[in-house]
């Protein structure tokens, strides 16, 4: 099991929040305004007492920090991987969002952070050459990568998984001609994003059920071929939401924030 560093009280609490087991503590007074009993009362969770804690001035703390305005707290974790025997559990409504090809951290936290508020079963990375536990993952997810399950694999073992489970794969293309909005989404659905520089190969686009599109207005296609990959992820993914919620008026009440 690998480990990762975690900066921010927001992020540290939320890795706490999530079951992940801390390793080690480091704290500047200086730059947090907190000292370590303070840190524990705001933490609030039994598993800090069983790490090892380091109190470091402000000129190594700065040295430690990979953000350019350290909040003074920085935390080891043990990393959890997560492999696609760890999902058979799931049950239907399933909702998986397959990123293709993924190569920036910060793409993938924000994909990760939709998915989650979407309620997303789980993150498929076919092909991926990111660390789901970069700091710009971390930060872009708000956490969201410490509690959603996201699984790392190639190509064909996603496909086959999702073929297992009867999933209906339904790929992001901006060239396609059918509208994301007008296609029913089932309660097996996959929707695949393809990476920024190359867009969706040509495997996946033979393996989709259905090729979909989000509509531009035609001045804007002028310049613009395609939307951000988190961009579209989010889209995509509270299509679903809003058609579940539709055929499921009980479902509604969530709260959401901008």
């Amino acid at each position: 099991m690998g480990i990762f560093a975690c900066e921010g009280m927001r992020e540290v609490s939320r890795a706490l929040q999530a079951g992940l087991t801390m390793c080690e503590l480091y704290f500047c007074p200086a730059v947090l305004g907190l000292g370590a009993d303070k840190i524990k009362i705001h933490l609030n969770n039994a598993e800090v007492n069983a790490a090892q804690w380091y109190e470091v001035d402000s000129a190594v703390f700065i040295r430690m920090t990979y953000r350019k305005e350290p909040e003074g707290i920085l935390a080891i974790f043990e990393q959890r991987t997560w492999q696609l025997k760890d999902l058979d559990d799931i049950t239907p409504p399933e909702l998986w969002l397959v990123c293709v090809g993924a190569t920036k951290p910060g793409n993938v936290g924000a994909m990760a952070r939709s998915a989650l508020a979407a309620g997303a079963s789980g993150m498929l990375l076919a092909d991926a050459v990111v660390d789901t536990m970069n700091p710009n993952a971390i930060r872009a997810s708000t956490g969201a990568v410490f509690s959603l399950p996201i699984v790392c694999q190639n190509s064909q073992n996603i496909l086959s998984f999702l073929a297992d489970r009867q999933v209906r794969i339904l790929a992001a293309e901006p060239g396609a001609t059918r509208p994301y909005f007008d296609v029913p989404y089932t309660d097996r659905v996959a929707l695949v994003i393809g990476s920024e520089p190359t867009g969706l190969n040509d495997r996946w686009k033979r393996a989709a059920d259905e090729l979909i599109t989000i509509p531009f207005t035609t001045t804007s296609r002028q310049t613009i071929d395609s939307l951000n990959a988190a961009t579209t992820a989010g889209i995509l993914l509270f299509e679903v939401v809003r058609q579940h919620q539709s055929h499921h008026p009980a479902q509604k009440g969530g709260t959401t924030s901008c």
